[in-house]
């Protein structure tokens, strides 16, 4: 029963690579090749910049004297990285998943299902902490020697140190999972959240460089810290330069938090998975019901349920986020942009250009049409009943992808215009090229959903982050603004950077009209008969 469990959950998390979008089918081979690269991309990225930073840390440390600082660094990011990564995982797979009443209601030991769970997380946590321990060992073993006492206890290191990213994981998504039931909007609460880790994880990272350099120049005095509050960590550090001892008490610090959160989890599992918290009261108002058009009640159907999904939310409009902080930063922080620019001359005449590429890119980050007809799931046939024709459907989820995103890209495109004085032809271009391009999104997003469905999901996340549909329209996007980059390069000669970047709305709108019009006929039709 519990192997039975244990790859039930595997399969869900490997859901992209072991079943299609429609009836379960298997995904091509060249489907398969594609996930896999990129998530192989994917990794060859995070492994190098985490080799970049340990590469800098190792070899000053080390000629310091402060080796073990320089594991417990490691140790603390590699944390950092799972728990965020697990944090809100753990709180959909332990406290809010969907089928805990469906299997509790079988002759399945509680035990048993809760086992299965802490397993696949535990092997996520053990991939997330080993792409950090793994650079760092190998930065290490390009500066030092390394010994039989150094391979066991860093094997040892590997087994245990996911133990304590699954026990905090699991307090925190406790910890929100009880605040969001709280809430009468559950998607706001894990936006916020999600914002603030992201936030903080792009600050550290832009002044990585500066704390990398406080670190080396101040080792004694952080190492002083680590000692005195961050036992578990200080202990790692000695554990993984050998020390027997050390490894021992860095077992217990993992082990027993993780041993104490399972007894609770255990004891208290039934009761998690079955109870109903109380949300937050509404009071009820009686008032009349407005008579909507059809395209309106479609509209209004759209936006309620981008609203009410959190992944779908983060997703959807994340690019819109982008573009208003960007307005943001150039409201308060113009000058600062302004200077840098007349700095630079030849900068000068780029800057409507470069300034209209950059809103594109955030614009093609938005991602509300591209899984829009996956998710209705199992329910299509609902949509697909109502009065309303095929391209009347299909229209809402275009004019929620406009409304989501071209309001943000004008502020931030004004915000630009403003900032730079790109003048008439570069202000004209800010304004109408960005919102052309998200025209192309939206157009696109829906065409290569419909072309590619995923409706035979078991959470929201396998159509909205593991979709094909999902994955090849950002690229295609961000693709799109890249070749326009080059055409402007090979024709450099022709025009001015003002006067490519207005003329680039033109392809723009003609592909726009293109997709638009297969969307009003083959699509509508299309959508009319998948199941």
């Amino acid at each position: 029963m519990f192997r039975a469990l244990l790859r039930l959950q595997l399969r869900s998390l490997l859901a992209a690579f072991t079943r299609g979008g429609r009836k379960g089918k298997k995904p091509s081979k060249l489907g398969l090749f594609g996930y896999g690269a990129l998530m192989l991309y994917v990794v060859v990225v995070f492994f190098g910049l985490f080799y970049l930073m340990a590469d800098t840390l190792c070899a000053p440390l080390l000629a310091a004297g402060l080796g073990w600082l320089y594991f417990a660094l490691e140790g603390i990011l590699a944390l950092a990285l799972g728990v965020v990564g697990s944090v809100f995982m753990t709180q959909s797979q332990l406290f809010e998943a969907r089928d805990n009443e469906l299997l509790l209601s079988m002759p399945i030991p509680p035990a048993a299902i809760l086992g299965s769970r802490m397993l696949a997380l535990y092997l996520q946590s053990f991939l997330l902490s080993a792409l950090v321990l793994t650079p760092a060992f190998l930065a290490y073993g390009a500066a030092a020697p390394v010994t039989a006492a150094h391979a066991a206890a860093w094997a040892a290191v590997y087994v245990l140190l996911p133990l304590a990213i699954l026990a905090l994981s699991a307090v925190l998504g406790w910890l929100v999972a009880l605040l969001s039931s709280r809430m009468r909007n559950k998607s706001l609460l894990t936006v916020v959240l999600y914002l603030v880790f992201l936030g903080g994880y792009l600050y550290l990272y832009s002044r990585m460089s500066h704390y990398l350099n406080l670190l080396i120049a101040n080792g004694p005095a952080v190492a002083d810290v680590v000692q005195r509050r961050l036992y578990p960590f200080w202990q790692l550090g000695l554990a993984c330069l050998g020390g027997g001892a050390a490894l021992a008490r860095f077992a217990a610090c993992a082990a027993v938090p993780f041993a104490l959160v399972y007894w609770v989890l255990a004891r208290t599992f039934l009761r998690l998975a079955t109870t109903r918290r109380g949300a937050a009261r509404i009071r009820y108002r009686e008032r009349a019901v407005r008579p909507r058009t059809p395209d309106g009640a479609l509209l209004l159907r759209e936006a309620r349920h981008l609203w009410g999904s959190p992944l779908y939310l983060l997703n959807g409009a994340f690019g819109s986020v982008c573009l208003l902080i960007g307005a943001g930063f150039l409201a308060f922080r113009g000058r600062t942009v302004a200077e840098f620019a007349a700095m630079i001359p030849p900068l000068r005449p780029w800057l409507g250009l470069l300034g209209c590429g950059l809103v594109c890119l955030l614009v093609g980050m938005n991602l509300v049409t591209a899984p829009s007809v996956s998710l209705e799931g199992r329910s299509l046939w609902l949509l697909q009943s109502l009065p309303v024709s095929g391209w009347q459907a299909l229209r809402a989820k275009l004019r929620l992808h406009l409304l989501v995103t071209m309001p943000p890209a004008l502020v931030c495109a004004a915000a630009a215009a403003a900032v730079l004085r790109t003048g008439p032809l570069g202000t004209a271009a800010l304004l109408v090229t960005p919102l052309a391009f998200t025209d192309v999104c939206a157009v696109l997003g829906l065409a290569l959903n419909l072309r590619m469905p995923r409706l035979d999901w078991d959470s929201e996340a396998q159509a909205v982050k593991r979709s094909g549909s999902a994955m090849i329209a950002v690229f295609a996007d961000w693709g799109i603004v890249l070749a326009l980059g080059l055409l402007f390069y090979a024709t450099r000669r022709v025009w001015s950077p003002d006067a490519f970047a207005l003329a680039a709305a033109v392809p723009l709108v003609l592909v726009s009209a293109l997709v638009r019009r297969w969307l009003r006929r083959g699509g509508a039709a299309r959508f009319q008969t998948l199941s």
